[in-house]
């Protein structure tokens, strides 16, 4: 029993280690487009920020370079913002997110620090993709030279579907796992004891 609970734990294991995840840092002091092969399945987007991840060099990003005409740190004219957009080869946003939309009723931000906390508590960001695909992260601006920062997230597979009628590796593993303990035990009641 205690070879099984061992087994099944490594199995496990295994299981978790194959989920992707990935730190991607998308910088605006330049044209982006980052792109990023994914299989089918759902994704999450989660904000991570820098000196607070590893791997993650930004906070949020000011595509003017400085701060101003804020109420109370927000709405300001000039100003941080934590935003993403992930579209297809036809360019169709497939998931996106911008802390400065009107909806959220927050605008630009005084610090890159306010806009990623805003960014954190809306997310994380999930979204499905029927098939396998090349996707890409995209931003333009029509000056980079007076654009600081960038935006750093964590893209991890959530779930992948398993294809039809053929189990996933890790569900035959622990289905072999399984017979295999009861095949085990079996045996053991079987053979006699001998004195």
């Amino acid at each position: 029993m205690r070879r099984l609970a061992i087994a099944m734990g490594l199995a496990l294991g295994v299981l978790s280690a194959s989920a992707s995840a990935e730190i991607i840092n998308l910088p605006v002091f330049e044209k982006l487009d980052h792109e990023v092969a994914l299989q089918a399945g759902t994704w999450q987007i989660t904000p991570v920020k820098e000196k607070e991840t590893p791997g993650a060099n930004y906070t949020a990003y000011n595509v003017w370079g400085f701060s101003s005409g804020c109420t109370d740190g927000l709405n300001c004219t000039n100003g941080y913002r934590w935003a993403y957009e992930l579209v297809d080869g036809a360019d169709n946003v497939i998931s996106s997110f911008n802390t400065s939309a009107s909806a959220l009723g927050f605008g630009n931000t005084e610090s890159a620090e306010t806009a990623f906390d805003i960014a954190r508590d809306a997310g994380p960001f999930t979204f499905t993709l029927e098939t396998a695909q090349t996707l890409r992260f995209i931003y333009s601006d029509s000056r980079y030279d007076d654009n600081v920062g960038g935006v750093s997230l964590d893209l991890s597979l959530l779930q992948s579907p398993p294809p039809s009628g053929v189990p996933t590796p890790g569900t035959a593993l622990l289905l072999g796992l399984g017979l295999a303990a009861l095949a085990g035990g079996a045996a053991r009641r079987r053979t006699p004891v001998r004195a």
